[in-house]
């Protein structure tokens, strides 16, 4: 049973794990790291003031030990308040498991097909603020 409180706190620190390549080039995160993948609008993340980091860097050693493209490169640590700042919103998805919880941005791209130029402009502006 998860004990965490269903709603998230405005101060509440949420981490979203980085992975190297897919989120850094040159030591800077990239804007893509909040992107949601396409058919969803859900970017996965941790809800950090609960779990801690060491739960949090363990999740991204446990994600990067099963692939041979990506490492774990460390935590973007952001706040509830800052995610809905920018217009998204940070909600609890802990049927994934205890402390786990979505970013939304509002939109969902379709899976194989380009987004409209509105649409990508719209997505790619909320991970930039991220």
């Amino acid at each position: 049973m998860c004990g965490l409180p269903l709603d998230i706190d405005d101060g509440e620190k949420i981490v979203r794990v980085v992975m190297c390549p897919s989120h850094v080039k040159n030591g800077v995160l990239k804007p893509a790291a909040f992107r949601s993948k396409a058919g969803t609008d859900e970017v996965s993340v941790i809800r950090h003031s609960h779990m801690g980091s060491d739960f949090c860097k363990a999740k991204g050693l446990a994600i990067s030990a099963n692939s041979t493209t990506i490492t774990y490169g460390g935590l973007a640590v952001l706040t509830a308040l800052a995610i809905r700042q920018t217009g998204s919103n940070v909600h609890d998805s802990r049927i994934e498991f205890c402390g786990h919880a979505h970013i939304a941005h509002g939109i969902t791209l379709a899976p194989g097909e380009p987004p409209t130029s509105a649409d990508f402009e719209f997505i790619t502006e909320r991970c930039r603020n991220l």
